[in-house]
């Protein structure tokens, strides 16, 4: 590791988003524990794991370092360890955001080591490594894992450099989505890549992760959160892990509840990409549908439909997933594809 001095993101210059305001900064989640416990195991689990979760800052130092304190540190047999466990870094200029690369876990060679944390680094300017750093400033971002609980993290720079504000996100309120573990990310290669976040760059706008894998079922007490929110828009992922008749009690109601305490801001509803047009997935597509189309009826202009079984391709599908439910890198470049124009049609940009 190089000589560097290391700081806590929990205190300035830093700034931390897309973690639950309630509860930071003394922890780094996603949900209300309150909230979280009165609804399920699963999902007061992974409302703990950081997906979405991000640090912004500026240096003119020529190394950028991570010291991460975690009591557990994820690791799944159908997502790498980058994604689950490890943090990447982008330069961000007023153009958007630039892949620098992964600070990586090696920790997971020494299992004891990896639960407990790890040391990274990175070297700039890492992509184009060919040229010496300029020694200028710049702006980066550090996406937190998609699957992982972080208690610490602290960046470490060379002795000396300087350390400033991020580059702010546009005047422009947080996206909230609420889904599934392909919300929350799974199946991406790295934090980075994570749908939800290829659009944040780029529209240069904040966001917050709502997404639980194998808990997201439109339980009150979320949907009741989610309505105490003030986004720009909610994204709705909302049909994969409920039952097909809980979906039908659950899914109008949820809608129908933010409208009640948001009645002009916009609403995407969104089915899920995995779609292989078999009857199961035609009747939760129907209960999207039918949702829309009621809201449409009583006069609603602010609701939009997101039709998942056009994301991929009908005779590739399952190229775009890893497991046929969920989207690799390419998937989720892909749903990103078809959520960018439409959230820039309903923001005006």
């Amino acid at each position: 590791m190089e000589e560097v001095k290391f700081y806590n993101v929990k205190e300035a210059p830093f700034r931390v988003y897309g973690a639950c305001p309630e509860s930071f900064p003394d922890r780094f989640i996603r949900l209300p524990e309150r909230v979280a416990e009165q609804t399920s195991a699963k999902v007061l689990h992974h409302s703990q794991n950081t997906s979405g979760i991000r640090v912004r800052f500026a240096t003119d130092s020529d190394v950028i370092s991570i010291k991460v304190e975690s009591d557990y540190l994820h690791s799944m047999a159908h997502m790498t360890t980058f994604s689950s466990a490890g943090f990447d870094l982008y330069e961000y200029t007023e153009e958007g955001g630039r892949f620098i690369g992964v600070f990586q876990p090696y920790g997971s060679k020494d299992p004891e080591k990896f639960v407990n944390g790890y040391e990274a680094e990175i070297k700039l300017p890492n992509i184009d490594g060919c040229t010496d750093f300029d020694g200028k400033t710049h702006f980066y971002q550090i996406n937190f894992p998609l699957y992982s609980r972080v208690t610490e993290l602290y960046v470490g720079v060379r002795e000396g450099a300087k350390l400033e504000k991020g580059l702010p996100y546009r005047d422009i309120k947080p996206l909230v989505y609420y889904g599934s573990s392909i919300t929350q990310g799974a199946v991406a290669s790295r934090p980075g890549n994570c749908h939800a976040a290829i659009i944040s760059r780029r529209l240069g706008i904040d966001f917050y992760n709502l997404g639980f894998s194998g808990a997201c079922r439109g339980e009150k007490e979320v949907v009741e959160y989610l309505a105490t929110l003030d986004p720009s828009v909610y994204i709705i992922e909302y049909d994969h892990n409920s039952p097909v008749r809980e979906l039908r009690e659950r899914h109008a109601p949820l809608a129908m509840r933010l409208r009640e305490t948001h009645p002009s801001t916009p609403i995407i509803l969104a089915t899920r990409p995995d779609y292989y047009f078999t009857e199961v997935d035609a009747n939760r597509r129907r209960i999207v549908l039918d949702t829309y189309e009621s809201m449409l009826a009583s006069g609603d202009k602010n609701v939009y439909f997101l039709d998942g079984s056009a994301f991929f391709d009908s005779d590739e599908r399952f190229e775009y997933t890893a497991d046929g439910v969920h989207p690799n890198d390419m998937g989720c470049f892909l749903m990103a594809n078809a959520l960018t124009p439409l959230l820039k049609r309903i923001l005006d940009l």
